[in-house]
């Protein structure tokens, strides 16, 4: 695993902070908030690649599906069609979504699934996802869960890569 031995290094490397006047000086990372522990010496359990393959969990069926590896979404989606056959829900609450489309307000279901070999249960908006290529989109709310890295030259292992669509 060379990117988790080189990413440990460079972690290493970033967290000392040479004295300053006889003193050492806390080091926080980028996006580390003050007091919070920190996320990137999670032992990664996984690499993926930029689509993965997902097993959704639905109250009398399953259904795998590709799934669209998003680290600028903060929550995950799933297509309107597909969480109405797998009878995903209820609705636990609302949640005002700004996209590429612009804002709207989604209903937000607790989904049951399988994803980088983990039984996961997180929160998905329900969207209508027809025109796009991946029904479901995995998003920073299962990724920080999971303990993954997420190399971009790993080759989709559901059928397509996602240079396909076009």
């Amino acid at each position: 695993m060379i990117i988790t031995c080189w990413m440990k290094e460079y972690l290493k490397e970033n967290r000392q902070e040479k004295k300053k006047d006889g003193q050492e000086k806390e080091v926080q990372l980028e996006g580390q908030q003050k007091g919070q522990p920190e996320t990137h010496q999670k032992d990664f359990h996984h690499i993926i690649g930029l689509v993965e393959n997902v097993v959704l969990k639905g109250k009398n069926s399953r259904h795998e599906v590709c799934a669209k590896i998003d680290t600028g979404a903060k929550l995950s989606a799933v297509d309107t069609a597909l969480a109405a056959s797998l009878e995903l829900g209820p609705i636990v609450r609302t949640k005002t979504i700004k996209s590429s489309l612009g804002t709207s307000l989604r209903p937000v279901v607790l989904v049951r699934m399988v994803f980088a070999g983990q039984e996961v249960e997180a929160e998905f908006s329900v969207a209508d996802r027809t025109h796009l290529q991946y029904p479901v989109l995995i998003g920073q709310n299962v990724l920080t869960r999971c303990g993954v890295l997420i190399d971009p030259l790993k080759k989709a292992e559901c059928g397509h890569s996602p240079e396909e669509k076009q």
